[in-house]
This record gives structure tokens, sequence and C-alpha cells, in this order.
């Protein structure tokens, strides 16, 4: 049976190759294989290693677990692929048992915040705003529960230098700095036309005249229905289409139970008058 290192030379080669099917094919089969059965902080080859490529770059992942291909894939084209990506969502439950060193957590910790980036980047290609944005900030709050992702002066050569890059360029990212920005924008203009602030309310869709949206490449798209992340957390104020509901004044709205557990002290005295 084939090893998770022999899978990605296949992978490898047919790269070089131009065959990007088969590429995507057995880069998937080595990191099913190394996350099942081998050691998930498995190094890349000595030949790679010692190559001029990564060799003199510090940003260059040197675990096999850590090498991000780019096959322009999606939800449709390799819906078995994404299912797996969604696995490793930042907000996903799924149990790595095998992740059990510090070194292996980190590891583990790194893939979900790269996972929701790809989800967001994913998302954001397929039109969905809301969800785009919702896979971006999950990704950095992740990232910035460690310091060697979320600050390159922190982070170690190698996988973490890559990630804390890809972070730091995800914060300064034209899609994600219009998303933070444009949900208050979106609320405000719900306020101005309809007189609806959007907060307390599952409005995901605004009707509108016309809406103008500046793309990452600098095209100019014009839209009538505008997805807005119109609830605001209560606790820390983040904005999102789809929080839980205060179950006792059913207005404040919560990104999880710790925001609500956090903001009940503040919260009590409203939510009891609501009821009364």
């Amino acid at each position: 049976m084939s090893s998770g290192l022999d899978l990605f030379r296949k992978a490898e080669l047919f790269y070089y190759q131009g065959k990007v099917d088969d590429t995507f094919d057995y880069y998937q089969r080595a990191i099913k294989k190394i996350i099942k059965d081998e050691n998930v902080t498995a190094s890349l080859p000595t030949e790679i290693l010692h190559s001029p490529e990564v060799a003199h770059n510090r940003a260059y992942p040197r675990e096999l677990l850590g090498v991000d291909p780019v096959m322009r894939k999606d939800k449709t084209t390799a819906s078995d692929a994404y299912q797996f990506l969604m696995t490793f969502s930042p907000k996903s439950t799924q149990a790595f048992r095998r992740f059990r060193t510090d070194k292996a957590k980190i590891l583990l910790k790194g893939l979900q915040v790269s996972a929701g980036f790809t989800l967001g980047l994913l998302t954001w290609d397929a039109g969905d705003r809301v969800a785009a944005m919702k896979h971006y900030r999950s990704g950095l709050d992740l990232a910035a529960e460690y310091s060697g992702y979320d600050n390159e002066s922190k982070a170690e050569i190698g996988w973490e230098a890559y990630l804390a890059n890809e972070v730091q360029g995800m914060k300064n990212n034209m899609h994600m700095a219009m998303l933070l920005r444009n949900d208050e924008h979106n609320v405000q203009l719900s306020a101005a036309l309809f007189g609806d602030t959007g907060d307390n309310k599952r409005k995901e869709v605004l009707e509108t005249a016309s809406y103008t949206r500046i793309e990452a490449d600098g095209t100019v798209n014009f839209a009538r229905n505008v997805q807005i992340a119109s609830d605001k957390c209560g606790n820390c104020g983040k904005r999102d289409a789809k929080m839980s509901k205060c179950s006792g004044c059913k207005a404040a709205t919560y990104c999880d139970s710790a925001c609500q557990k956090a903001h009940w002290p503040k919260h009590k005295a409203a939510c009891k008058a609501s009821r009364t």
C-alpha cells in the first residue's frame, strides 16, 4: 500500500506533467493517508527541503500537510474534496485525535485557519458574500489564538511563516476589507431606504434599485439584491446573517453560547424587562 509520501511524489509528478485532475486526486489521497495512518507532522522529502526554492524561503511549508497546491477546484467540480475541506473548517466539530502533540495541535489549528480562508474564497467566487465573510472571519479569529500565525515576526520558519504571511495578506486583502467595511455601510443603507437598521432581523437579502460592487481585480458589478450580514452580536459586535437569538427576549443576537454567557450580566435586566 502506498504511503502518504509515495502519493505526494505521484502528485508532484502529475503536477509537472500538467495533469491537473490527477495532481488534485493524489494530493487528496496523500493528505487523507497521512491524517489517517501516519505522522501528521511529517516533513517534505529531503530533496525538496534542500532545493533552492525551499531552502532560501523561510515561508515555504516544510510539512507535507502544509503543501497548498492551486488546483482551481470548487464545490461543484470536486464535491468530495469540498466536504473533506469542510471537516477542517474553523467551526467544524470534527475530532482529529491523531493531532496529539503540541506541534501537531498547532499544525491542526493552522490547517483550520487555511481551510477557513479557502472556503471564504470559494464562497466569494460563488457569489455568497455573507458566507464568505463568515469563513474569512472565522479563519482570522482562529489565527489570532496563536501568535505564530497572527504575527509574522513570531512565526517559526516553514509552515508558521507561510501561514502568518497568508493571515497578514488576508487582513490586507481588498475582498476582506470590503466585507468588513460594507457590513456597517449596508445596514446604514437599509435604514436610509426602508427605516430598517437590520439589527435583530434575519434579513440576508436587501432589495435595492441598484448596487455597485468593486471586485479585487477592479471589475465593477451591479446587482439589485444585496446580501448583508445584518444581525450584530450583543457581546463582541460582529455581524452575521445567521446568529442565535436570546431565548428570553427574542431580540438580542449572539455569535454563540460563549458570547451570550459573557454578555448576560449586562443583558439580564433588559431581557427580564422585555418579558414583563
